[in-house]
């Protein structure tokens, strides 16, 4: 079912909005004009739930240098 997806998926993205946003994009990458919107959306959930190189990815880069006003 879907719902195990996104839940599986949700387990490896800090928040809502990144998993949304992850999924929106992954299903424009991956959609092919012959197959169902919804078979591709469940495609796209079930990368995200096997990798979890997104959990690893920092919310704010902390090696940001602070510009001096000339």
């Amino acid at each position: 079912m879907r719902s195990d997806l996104v839940f599986g998926a949700y387990s490896h993205t800090p928040n809502r909005y990144q998993l949304c946003l992850l999924v929106a994009k992954g299903t424009r990458k991956f959609h092919t004009p012959k197959t169902r919107l919804q078979e591709t959306t469940n495609d796209v959930l079930v990368l995200l739930y096997r990798s979890s190189a997104i959990a690893r990815i920092p919310l704010k880069s902390t090696n940001r240098r602070r510009r001096s006003a000339a």
